[in-house]
């Protein structure tokens, strides 16, 4: 069976993947804002990830993978519109959370001197995506770490891609050739990058734009473009276990070796695409609960420190986990239905209006 008879068959596991990944990043996360030492994922992978790493190359391989079936199906103008809709309505009801509740509930400061303070009205400009403010004035100033919401530093990233993939196709990159052509240049500037360069997280270079610094551009971009490729090859690349195990025992022979996190990236992406669509479970969370992914993620940093900030920071990472697992999932459940949903909805209505309507694929 080829990805792209899986793919139609709409059975999948996309969104089941999707909410794996924010947990990831939650539990992750725990260890970062408690200032506990190294995290269990990291030990987990032998050296290849953190929690929250691997959970942010998840989102960025499906993505890809669904980013590039958008780009080819809809117009330029539509294809916009529906990025805008996916990001910006749920930044916006964060943004809001942050300044609006957590922030009066836990400043430091008066009021009126919190909300007319330049950091909040930067904190404000979040909605716009790129340049992104981490902070709020007399916020979390005596925990471990002082960011209100720390996760948002990926959407930077990922609008960039979503802006470059238009250009990709015009130029011919997202032809069956031209594709292969855009993951060697890709790979390429990575090798480049870390073996010339030294580019790492601890030095991650100069911007390329507002927010996306070289290093996590170039490593995440690999395993977005590896999505988009199996698009546009879908029709050919089959979805095997065999070459699923393959990329298993490469990743384990290659642990803690020269070029162990060039591996990885290569083969991320195919064993996140068979995982989503090999063997399909009869449980849809989507059908369930909603598509409650993009939601909890904005939501649990910010969570996650107010708990901290309740409890202190010596409660530990498994047990600020464990309560902020519901509290994100909740959030995500309320952003999805109260905002999400419909935001989305205005895409399908429009489409209908021009007689373009058509059955949504896995919502990205």
């Amino acid at each position: 069976m080829t990805i792209r008879e899986a793919f139609e068959t709409r059975a999948n596991n996309f969104d089941l993947l999707r909410l794996v990944a924010v947990l990831l990043v939650l539990w992750s996360h725990s260890y970062t804002l408690t200032g506990t030492g190294a995290e269990l994922f990291h030990w987990l992978t032998d050296g290849y990830d953190t929690g929250g790493g691997m959970g942010v190359a998840i989102f960025f391989a499906i993505s890809g993978f669904l980013v590039a079936r958008s780009v080819t199906v809809h117009a330029s103008g539509q294809y916009l519109l529906n990025r805008v809709l996916r990001i910006v309505p749920a930044l916006a009801l964060v943004t809001v959370f942050d300044i609006f509740c957590l922030g009066p509930m836990v400043t430091s400061l008066g009021l009126a001197d919190y909300l007319l303070h330049p950091e909040t009205l930067q904190h404000a400009r979040n909605i716009f995506v790129f340049g992104v403010s981490f902070n709020l004035p007399g916020v979390f100033t005596n925990l471990p770490h002082t960011g209100v919401n720390g996760s948002i530093w990926t959407l930077a990233l990922e609008c960039g891609f979503y802006l470059l993939l238009p250009v990709a196709m015009v130029c011919g990159l997202l032809s069956r050739r031209g594709v292969l052509l855009l993951v060697a240049a890709v790979a390429g500037l990575v090798l480049w990058g870390s073996q010339v360069w030294g580019l790492s997280w601890g030095n991650m270079g100069g911007e390329l734009w507002a927010g996306a610094s070289l290093f996590p551009v170039l490593r995440y971009g690999l395993v977005f473009v590896l999505g988009a490729a199996l698009w546009v090859h879908r029709a050919t690349v089959p979805v095997s276990a065999g070459l699923a195990l393959a990329c298993l025992i490469l990743l384990y022979a290659f642990a803690n070796r020269p070029g162990a996190q060039f591996v990885y990236l290569l083969a991320l992406p195919y064993l996140v695409i068979y995982a989503a669509l090999a063997h399909p479970l009869s449980f849809d969370v989507k059908e369930r609960f909603g598509d409650m992914s993009y939601g909890a993620y904005l939501f649990a940093f910010p969570l996650q420190q107010l708990l901290i900030w309740a409890f202190g920071p010596e409660v530990g990472p498994t047990a600020i986990s464990l309560m902020a697992t519901p509290l994100a999932l909740a959030a995500g459940f309320v952003s999805w239905h109260l905002v999400e949903r419909p935001a989305l909805d205005l895409r399908y209505r429009r489409g209908a209006a021009a007689g373009l309507a058509r059955r949504p694929a896995p919502t990205v």
